[in-house]
């Protein structure tokens, strides 16, 4: 009895551990629609009207946003900050209606340090492995355009254009934020802080010649624009980069323009035009 109660329960640990009639775990299948490879917790909700599929990738939140009709060669764009603000004003929904792929990973709390980058780089990845277009558009606002700076400067062949508005350019930029960010980026240092923010780094967007659409709010107290935005404009142009700024009367918000033509117009022609 004691040996059928022992093989039953070794039979039972096999079952648990190759599914049921032993069969082997496979990989997520593709995504029939898209074509996509999606991780195994992947689940489906709605953005915008149109699908969005959200998962884990390397520990962070994650999603893309599928457009009705896609337009060929999977172009897309990323917004690696406040994806959800603004999306009538930035050019977030335009671009969905025209067939671009939206990208996000949840990355808040980084501050753009070395971990975020990487992880940004493996999303990267995904993409290409994927069979998404080589270059992105960044829709970089406020913290989002730290990040989209300093992915830019890391890894300038995966990004076609970048539109900055009110971007945080310095990472000293807020003193109340300032223990965060320190731990953020290992270091106590005001100095080492300075070195690594984009209005210091920027040799290698300039390189790559990486277009950039600035917007800027002349009455901004919360990033300081003459510090971040329009200092780094101010340097991007000195290497011989290519850098459109333009002012807003008001703050800090509202994102975006009241008719985000213009927005969209220089986002989509430098993806479709890349080489």
């Amino acid at each position: 009895m004691k040996k059928f109660i022992l093989a039953t329960a070794i039979f039972a640990s096999a079952l648990a551990e190759t599914g049921v009639c032993g069969a082997e775990k496979t990989e997520p299948e593709a995504d029939p629609k898209t074509g996509i490879v999606f991780p195994a917790d992947d689940k489906v909700d709605t953005f915008c009207d149109m699908v969005r599929h959200q998962f884990k990738f390397n520990g962070y939140n994650a999603w893309i946003v599928v457009p009705h009709n896609p337009l060929p060669g999977k172009q897309w764009f990323a917004v690696p900050e406040w994806p959800t603000a603004f999306t009538g004003r930035n050019g977030v929904k335009a671009l969905l209606n025209m067939g671009f792929y939206m990208v996000h990973v949840n990355l808040y709390g980084e501050y753009a340090n070395d971990k975020a980058v990487e992880v940004m780089h493996k999303m990267y990845e995904f993409l290409q492995k994927n069979g998404f277009r080589k270059k992105g558009a960044f829709i970089g606002m406020s913290l989002g355009g730290l990040y989209s700076f300093r992915y830019a400067q890391a890894h300038p062949e995966g990004v076609a254009c970048i539109y900055a508005d009110a971007p945080v350019c310095d990472l000293n930029y807020n003193s109340t934020r300032k223990e965060n960010i320190y731990k953020a980026h290992k270091t106590s240092s005001k100095t080492e802080l300075a070195k690594v923010s984009p209005v210091n780094q920027m040799d290698n967007i300039a390189k790559a010649k990486i277009p950039v659409l600035m917007l800027i709010g002349t009455a901004d107290d919360v990033v300081d624009p003459n510090t971040n935005g329009l200092l780094w404009a101010e340097r991007y142009k000195k290497l011989g980069g290519s850098v459109e700024v333009v002012k807003r009367i008001y703050g800090h918000h509202p994102h975006g323009l009241d008719n985000p033509g213009r927005i969209v117009g220089f986002l989509t022609y430098h993806v479709l035009t890349q080489d």
